[in-house]
């Protein structure tokens, strides 16, 4: 087929009439040899590369002049694309020229300085926006996990993956101990949720969940299993050299200080939440319980239904998740 594209090449630029859609083709061949992921290539192949042969195939390579190439970003704004769509339309006709230059079959790139479209947000929009503060984005919580994960501790990269994996209430993740979980059937159970008096480290106690139906067992990834075992190991090897920890079996225990062995502070690992965002430069105003809609858009990411999500996370009424559910799921369609 390279072969093939490669002969065409030669005609056309001896005919000095080279069309768009050959150049389309040749580009599109190197870039599938070039790009590791499916996704990426799929994407490519679904969303830009038919609109850019349908609207500028036909056309040679050296008649494409700004004006036109404009144009017919305009014409798919018109025809109501989604910003999405036209973003990545833009920035592969720039690689796609880029390409032509590189192997000097033009001098220009006629997209090089085009103009996306935008449309006036509307209230609608606005509202989305704001639904966007209220969770991480796949893209993220990659970036939060390798911070958390690489520039501070096991604990915390075994606390925000937990709550990441499984959308449990911070008093529920808390409040478990090693029974709790079931290393071999790969689940946790969820029996009970952590209060404190007045934020005091030693003073706290174990109540049923917030409803009956936040009683559960949830199935979880082998990656927090795995993360919780490291998090186990140090526990057993800092009881050995520290007498004093307070050893009532809770998974998420401080490991150094005073108060050794005690349940972790909410109030500290809120604190902690809002600094690890902000080394990021990420502003989003999350709070460990809204952490819970970041679950639910890796759900949805998935492909898992409402019904299923709104069972693991034991939160019927949650007008948010819904909108979460929603803005997700609409927004892969428009992809």
């Amino acid at each position: 087929m390279l072969l093939n594209l490669c002969n065409e090449y030669l005609q056309a630029l001896i005919d000095n009439n080279l069309l768009s859609s050959t150049l389309i083709d040749q580009w599109f061949t190197q870039y599938k040899l070039s790009v590791v992921k499916n996704s990426t290539i799929l994407n490519k192949q679904t969303t830009a590369i038919p609109n850019l042969r349908k609207y500028l195939g036909q056309y040679p390579l050296m008649k494409i002049t700004p004006i036109i190439y404009q144009e017919f970003l305009n014409t798919l704004f018109t025809d109501n694309y989604s910003k999405s769509t036209l973003e990545t339309v833009n920035i592969v006709a720039k690689l796609i020229f880029k390409y032509a230059i590189e192997n000097e079959l033009t001098d220009r790139n006629p997209a090089q300085h085009a103009v996306v479209p935008k449309r006036l947000k509307t209230i609608d929009d606005l509202k989305e926006e704001a639904l966007e503060q209220s969770y991480l984005t796949k893209k993220e919580l990659l970036q939060f996990w390798e911070y958390v994960k690489t520039k501070t501790t096991t604990l915390d990269y075994s606390i925000f993956l937990t709550l990441s994996y499984t959308g449990m209430r911070i008093g529920e993740l808390l409040a478990l101990q090693w029974e709790d979980i079931d290393f071999i059937n790969e689940t946790i159970s969820i029996n009970k949720t952590l209060f404190r008096h007045e934020n005091r480290i030693e003073e706290y106690e174990l109540t049923p969940p917030k409803t009956k139906k936040s009683n559960r067992i949830i199935l979880v990834d082998s990656l927090v299993l795995e993360q919780l075992s490291v998090i186990q190991f140090e526990q057993e090897e800092i009881k050995k050299i520290f007498p004093a920890y307070h050893d009532t079996n809770f998974v998420f225990a401080k490991l150094e200080g005073n108060f050794c062995g005690y349940p972790e502070s909410r109030r500290a690992i809120g604190f902690r939440l809002k600094r690890y965002l902000q080394k990021l430069g990420n502003s989003k105003p999350l709070t460990l319980h809204k952490f819970r809609h970041t679950h639910v858009s890796l759900l949805t990411e998935a492909g898992v239904d409402l019904q299923a999500i709104q069972e693991r996370i034991r939160h019927e009424d949650s007008k948010t998740m819904r909108k979460v559910y929603l803005h997700i799921t609409n927004y892969k369609r428009s992809k």
